[in-house]
């Protein structure tokens, strides 16, 4: 082990063994990598950071950086297994496990944020209406649709949609908060969608049948077979245009993408 290896076991070494290295400057290193890793969690999980406050993220951030070290690279591409650390956290025995287990839907609300920040970093795609004259051209059963690589679908036993609309400090946030809350009450779940017809990353509730529907597409199957995944409830000559517009769907394709 040479010595970087060995000054970042220091770092993270619970025990007082570590006595290589000066304690003050590794007291003082440790503490600004923890607040620099709350720092990132704040900015890649806003609406977690709304919901449990800020020594709820301080605390979470040095549990997650104990088990996911920051090694080099971007702060902003660290802590994507957050939801996963979450959900696990309700089983185990951690600070912050009675706060979690209060609020069980914080690993749905992360993986939420999470996929909203990594829509908005990822790359432009290319939309192509010119293939939409295939649809005059070709039978649905040989057309598959180009669905957008940023399109997301998270299944959630909780609102999500309407926890993270809560908190986006405008005039409809009060309206979403008390659907939220009813729907927490009642234990009603939303699916969310995630898009980015332009710059900023959008989400927004769809129900089964367009889930299923868009499961089916994104898995490349073709639009009668995706269409067969629903019930006669989604009309796909109402959700097309929508979808089109917001660069949800780029294009059609005669072989599946």
């Amino acid at each position: 082990m040479n010595y970087q290896q060995q000054f970042l076991s220091a770092l993270f070494d619970q025990s007082s063994s570590a006595t290589q290295f000066d304690q003050k400057a590794l007291a003082a290193y440790q503490g600004n990598l923890f607040a620099t890793a709350a720092r990132a969690l704040e900015i890649s999980y806003p609406t977690l950071n709304e919901l449990a406050g800020e020594a709820f993220i301080k605390q979470l951030a040095m549990d997650y950086l104990l088990q996911y070290p920051f090694q080099e690279g971007d702060w902003a591409e660290w802590g994507g297994s957050l939801s996963d650390f979450l959900t696990n956290a309700l089983g185990n025995d951690v600070p912050q496990n009675e706060h979690i287990q209060e609020h069980p839907y914080f690993a749905g609300v992360a993986e939420l944020d999470w996929c909203l920040h990594q829509t908005e970093r990822g790359s432009d795609a290319t939309f192509r209406p010119e293939t939409f004259a295939l649809f005059n051209e070709e039978d649905p059963g040989k057309l598959y649709l180009d669905i957008a690589q940023t399109v997301t679908v998270i299944p959630s036993e909780y609102p999500i949609v309407d926890i993270y609309l809560a908190h986006q400090q405008n005039d409809t946030s009060q309206h979403f908060f008390e659907s939220a809350r009813k729907k927490l009450e009642e234990e009603m779940g939303q699916t969310a969608m995630v898009y980015r017809p332009h710059f900023k990353a959008l989400v927004e509730p769809i129900d089964t049948e367009t889930e299923n529907f868009l499961k089916a597409a994104i898995a490349g199957e073709n639009i009668d077979t995706a269409l067969n995944t629903t019930h006669d409830t989604f009309d796909f000559q109402a959700w097309l245009p929508h979808a089109v517009e917001n660069r949800i769907v780029l294009g059609v394709n005669t072989a599946a993408p």
